[in-house]
């Protein structure tokens, strides 16, 4: 890696500069601290490079950097990597699939809330869990799965669990004399029981209580704290009918005296060989005091209410650390480092410096050959040109490189092909802002601008006047099938373009009632895919464009660009004025490879 613990605060482009430039001192590099979406790294600004070297950590911003290459027919050589895998492609507009052609998928995994609460059987339960418990104790109360009672959600994820799938119908079936209704209602009384006695338990000191916020009274709490979620609880539900039916190992409830008297046996052991402190597996013993330690941290920072949990706040941590490891014991489930846990609560996977010493090597193989392809005048800038995958375990031909061949565009994408994408929505109820909202989030457009029937009724931007700004403003606040140009309805084609991207492409709406909406799939009431549509002739003839898609965050991460002189070409036309100021390079006699780092 480029960056050390001395670098930290600093510009990573500004360190990556002056690291290259000790590899090779004849080398000339320039950095840019900024944004990659910024207005200056426009289309003219990419035209002056040879090729983009692209090594980004989010969605939005290569799919920001793709569309932008694609526009000044920039060749980009794009890699990624995660833990052990690794990706390197080359992206040409015309040549091959650009990095829009494929969907993205999110990548999120959710778990059914009876599992965290009741289930657990992965320390990833354990680890959702001891966030919830953090959000409890610290956060917005109501916001926690372990502030509501459970009735309501056992009911509602049945069909995916199977547990709570009519426990009282099978009670009755083992025993005819049971009463459903009257189980129900039991269960029902235990439960809020049990929630009550956990909300009387996390019940915040008064802060205006100096006696009550002192370190002896807040270990109190904790402790309080501790034996009702992680000793009194289990030991009410296993008392009731059904009590951890569904879990695979019946709990065994722990005390906190249990703990500190060393009464409970722990196969932990304290003496581990581990290369950091942060690899260790903590005692139970540990995970009692951390716990305790993080409680009497977290009300001397203050905002009690407020927080929310960070992967990089070590109080924070090593609560949600010490909360799901005293969770995983009690259901007899591999407990995690605080390294670990840091990963899967962050939803991150820890970089290994030789995969990416691997991947950068093969971008810059990819790079000559477009290079000498450009110098040979070759037909086509990608001959030769391959889409390896760095893999972990050796597959097919025994190698851990994997090079396949470049496919062609997909016909359908909505960056370089000619695909439309679908909305579905109310359109009595979504409103315009709504879906310009989906376009900037979901679709990963910067500043859209918004045609129905050849007008205008969105567009932001410079150059236009206050009325202008105030009368697009206006339109945001409308419903769909009250915007102007007759209208937004079913069938209704939108033309979007995004002057910063010079992104131009279509989205077909679809009208659908919101009681029909699955709430599961559909929680927001809309419905976006880019699948090319099947348009009636009678709609299709009202417009005709291309597509686009994506997600949108801010990011400031590197791009790195190969540059040699060349003449910058005129700037196409535009449907309006835009800012075409780009940093000037300074050129050297000797023509020297320049490298931007943004």
């Amino acid at each position: 890696f480029l960056f050390r613990k001395k670098h930290v605060g600093l510009s990573k482009s500004q360190v990556a500069r002056e690291a290259v430039s000790a590899f090779n001192k004849d080398s000339k590099v320039i950095s840019h601290h900024g944004n990659v979406k910024s207005s200056q790294y426009n289309v003219e600004y990419y035209k002056k490079f040879d090729l983009c070297m692209l090594a980004l950590d989010n969605v939005s911003a290569r799919q920001h950097c793709n569309r932008v290459a694609l526009a000044a027919k920039t060749p980009i050589i794009d890699a990624g990597s995660q833990g052990f895998l690794g990706q390197v492609s080359v992206i040409q507009k015309g040549e091959t699939k650009c990095y829009d052609c494929d969907p993205k998928s999110e990548n999120k995994k959710t778990y059914p809330i009876c599992t965290i609460r009741n289930t657990p059987d992965k320390p990833v339960h354990c680890i959702v869990w001891g966030k919830e418990l953090f959000k409890l104790m610290f956060g917005d109360m109501n916001d926690s799965m372990l502030s509501a009672s459970e009735e309501l959600e056992d009911d509602g994820e049945a069909g995916e669990t199977g547990e709570a799938k009519n426990d009282e119908e099978s009670l009755a079936s083992e025993d005819k004399d049971i009463d459903a209704e009257k189980v129900r209602k039991e269960t029902r009384e235990q439960e809020e029981n049990i929630r009550s006695m956990i909300m009387t338990a996390v019940k915040r000191p008064d802060e205006n209580d100096q006696n009550a916020l002192s370190d002896e009274n807040l270990r109190k709490y904790a402790k309080r704290v501790f034996d009702a979620v992680f000793n009194n609880e289990i030991k009410l539900k296993l008392s009731m009918r059904n009590g951890y039916k569904g879990a695979k190992k019946r709990p065994k409830p722990i005390s906190f005296e249990a703990i500190e008297s060393g009464e409970l046996s722990d196969p932990i052991s304290g003496n581990q060989t581990v290369a950091m402190t942060d690899q260790k597996i903590w005692t139970l013993k540990q995970c009692c005091d951390i716990f305790c330690k993080c409680v009497i941290n977290m009300w001397r920072r203050g905002n009690i209410g407020s927080c929310t949990f960070d992967k990089d706040d070590k109080d924070a941590l090593d609560f949600v650390t010490a909360a799901s490891n005293l969770r995983s014991h009690i259901f007899d489930i591999e407990r995690k480092s605080k390294f670990d846990v840091k990963g899967i609560a962050g939803n991150i996977i820890h970089a290994i410096a030789t995969t990416n010493a691997i991947v950068a090597g093969l971008q810059v193989l990819e790079a000559v050959k477009v290079l000498t392809n450009k110098a040979k005048e070759a037909p086509r800038l990608t001959d030769g040109c391959k889409f390896t995958w760095v893999v972990r375990d050796a597959i097919g031909s025994g190698n851990l490189l994997q090079p396949t061949k470049l496919e062609d565009p997909n016909p359908n994408c909505y960056s370089c092909g000619k695909g439309v994408m679908n909305l579905t929505v109310d359109c009595t109820k979504f409103k315009l802002e709504q879906l310009v909202n989906i376009l900037r989030k979901k679709v990963g457009v910067n500043a859209p601008s918004l045609m129905l029937n050849d007008s205008e009724i969105y567009l932001e931007g410079d150059g236009l006047e206050e009325d202008e700004v105030e009368s697009f403003r206006e339109n945001l606040a409308k419903i769909l099938e009250n915007c102007p140009a007759g209208g937004i309805k079913d069938g209704s084609i939108l033309e979007i373009e995004d002057f910063s991207q010079e992104l131009q492409f279509q989205v077909l709406i679809k009208h659908l009632p919101e009681s029909e909406f699955d709430e599961d799939s559909a929680p927001e009431k809309y419905i976006l895919s880019g699948d090319k549509p099947q348009v009636k002739e009678a709609t299709a003839a009202v417009d005709s464009s291309e597509t686009d898609k994506g997600e949108v965050s801010k990011n400031d991460d590197a791009v790195l660009v190969v540059e040699t002189n060349q003449d910058d070409k005129e700037a196409a036309s535009r449907k309006r004025q835009r800012d075409d100021a780009r940093p000037e390079v300074e050129q050297d006699s000797k023509k020297l490879k320049v490298i931007d780092i943004l």
